[in-house]
């Protein structure tokens, strides 16, 4: 395990904690653009999501293995409503993207060898 190979992996952590927040984040915010309230459990959702990617960049094991379980369930469920919704448009290819950034992050803290090393490395 080389330091380069430990940073790389800090990298795809640090990358795939980004682009769950950010979808999360817009999931929260996108009912406003349709003159909806913002709901107090997508708060709570992502203030969750927010503690389970701060476990994750601390390279809790425990954190991972629920963070891929969580994405898989997560990016297949939305992948099968965007396909179902088909008909609503962007909108539907809008869901369909929320599923794959969450099925690609399940695979990228799942397969690399990289991640591997940094989650032995800090913790």
């Amino acid at each position: 395990m080389s330091e380069k190979s430990v940073l790389f992996g800090h990298r795809i952590v640090a990358i795939v904690i980004a682009f769950v927040l950010l979808v999360s984040a817009t999931s929260i915010v996108l009912p406003l653009f349709t003159g909806n309230p913002i709901k107090f459990t997508s708060l709570i959702r992502f203030a969750l999501t927010l503690g389970l990617c701060w476990q994750l960049y601390h390279g809790k094991k425990w954190a991972r293995v629920v963070s891929i379980l969580l994405m898989t369930i997560a990016g297949l469920q939305t992948v099968v409503a965007g396909v179902v919704l088909m008909s609503y448009g962007s909108l539907a290819l809008m869901i369909i993207a929320f599923g794959v950034v969450y099925l690609g992050a399940a695979v990228a803290i799942s397969l690399p060898p990289q991640v591997r090393h940094y989650f032995a490395y800090v913790s």
